[in-house]
C-alpha cells in the first residue's frame, strides 16, 4: 500500500538558519604592512551600516595620539575596495600625544548581497614609523529572500525514498551564503500542538542537519530528506 507524505509536514519541523559570510582567507597577509583579506574585531564606534544604493554617509574613527608631532595617515583595503565603498583618504593632523583625534571616511551605499567589509587607516610619525593602526567596518544591510517548494514523493511498503526540497535565493550573493537545514532530534521529539498531523523524525523520516553553501552568483540549490517506508495505514 502506498501513503502520500506531503512536505509541508515535513518542512515544518525543519529550521533554517542563514548567516552570509564576508570573504575571508582565513587569517592575514601583509602587504606593504598593511591588513589584507581578513575580518578582525572591531568597537562598535568604528562600524557603519552602509546606506541605499547612491547614498553617502559617514564614519569618524577616532585614536588618541601617541606621540606629539605631525602624524600622517593613508586608509586601505582590507575586505572593502576603495572607490566603491568607501573614499580613500590621506593626510597630515599636528597632534599632542594624549590627545584624542578622528578622521572621517565617506561610505558608499549599495544593493549588493555581501558581508560585512573592513578597511584600515595607517598611522605614521614623521620618520615614516607605524604607529597606529585603525580599522573601519562597513556593516551589510541587504539579505535575500529564501524559498523552499514543497514537492511531494509515495512512500512504499518497505525501504527508502529521497524527497528532494529545491532552495532558491531571490537575487544572486556577492560572498558566500550559509545555510543550515536541520530537523527536530529523533529522542525527545514533540509533536506541535495543533490538528496538524506531521511526520515524525526516525520514524517517518531520517533527521536532517546538514550545511550548504550558496556560492557568489548561485541563487539555486537542494537538499534531500530520506523517506522511511513503513505498511501503516495512516493518514498523510
Amino acid at each position: 500500500m502506498l501513503h502520500v507524505i506531503f512536505t509541508k509536514r515535513i518542512l515544518a519541523i525543519l529550521s533554517l538558519v542563514m548567516v552570509l559570510a564576508a570573504c575571508s582567507d582565513g587569517g592575514s597577509t601583509a602587504t606593504n604592512g598593511q591588513i589584507t583579506g581578513r575580518i578582525l574585531e572591531v568597537p562598535d564606534s568604528n562600524q557603519q551600516t552602509e546606506a541605499a544604493a547612491g547614498v553617502v554617509t559617514s564614519l569618524t574613527l577616532s585614536f588618541e595620539s601617541p606621540i606629539t608631532g605631525t602624524i600622517s595617515y593613508q586608509s586601505f583595503n582590507i575586505t572593502a575596495a576603495e572607490k566603491s565603498d568607501y573614499s580613500p583618504v590621506s593626510g597630515t593632523i599636528n597632534v599632542v600625544e594624549g590627545e584624542a583625534y578622528s578622521i572621517s571616511v565617506n561610505i558608499y551605499g549599495d544593493d549588493e548581497i555581501e558581508g560585512n567589509e573592513q578597511f584600515g587607516i595607517r598611522i605614521l610619525d614623521e620618520a615614516g614609523t607605524e604607529i597606529i593602526v585603525i580599522i573601519g567596518q562597513i556593516n551589510n544591510d541587504d539579505l535575500p529572500e529564501l524559498t523552499v517548494n514543497s514537492p511531494s514523493i509515495s512512500e512504499g511498503d518497505v525501504g527508502t525514498s529521497r524527497l528532494t526540497f529545491p532552495l532558491e535565493l531571490t537575487d544572486p550573493v556577492v560572498d558566500p551564503y550559509t545555510i543550515r537545514v536541520a530537523s527536530a532530534a529523533c529522542e525527545g521529539w514533540v509533536p506541535p500542538a495543533g490538528a496538524d498531523r506531521f511526520a515524525t523524525p526516525c520514524i517517518d523520516f531520517e533527521a536532517v542537519d546538514t550545511t550548504m553553501v550558496f556560492e557568489s552568483g548561485v541563487q539555486s540549490m537542494n537538499f534531500e530528506v530520506v523517506v522511511l517506508s513503513d505498511n501503516l495505514i495512516e493518514l498523510d
